[in-house]
């Protein structure tokens, strides 16, 4: 399957995969805390999935972006009241400086050209901007476990 389709596959099941209890949902809870530090302002959450971190939020105006149409719109069916996109981060177009903070949450190492897209997170977010960048690690033996099984389920990633 290309990019976008396996993405787009794992769309209508993917709040529901094991994953989301081993990694996912603790990182968006730990993202959701960091959060509420802040005052609420524009956020961006860049490869949003399904949305899940709207979910979390009280008083962000939120806008999800993703390159998956099929998780956009699931995005969509779940938090009708927020902002979505469908684009790839690269290519993503919005003005320098229009969000307090912007998300990017195990998204990070599907990105081709790291040093462009950290760029370009930076440069959306307004002085004093919060940049949140969370993604798996490989230093112990249990996520070079679950690495190895999510690796084989989607597209080539590159973990920093």
């Amino acid at each position: 399957m290309s990019k976008p389709n396996i993405w787009d596959f794992w769309a209508a099941h993917y709040d529901r995969l094991w994953v989301q209890w081993v990694s996912l949902g603790p990182t968006r809870e730990h993202l959701g805390a960091q959060l509420a530090q802040r005052t609420p302002g524009r956020l961006l959450d860049m490869g949003c999935g399904t949305g899940q971190l709207c979910a979390q939020l009280t008083g962000w105006s939120y806008h999800g972006v993703d390159a998956s149409s099929a998780m956009i719109a699931e995005a969509r069916r779940h938090h009708p009241a927020a902002h979505f996109t469908c684009a790839d981060l690269l290519a993503f177009a919005a003005p320098a400086a229009s969000f307090d903070a912007v998300v990017c949450a195990h998204a990070f190492p599907y990105v081709s050209d790291k040093t462009a897209a950290l760029a370009r997170l930076a440069g959306w977010l307004r002085p004093g901007g919060c940049l949140l960048l969370a993604q798996a690690c490989t230093e112990t033996v249990y996520d070079r476990l679950i690495l190895s099984v999510v690796k084989l389920t989607t597209t080539p990633a590159r973990y920093l």
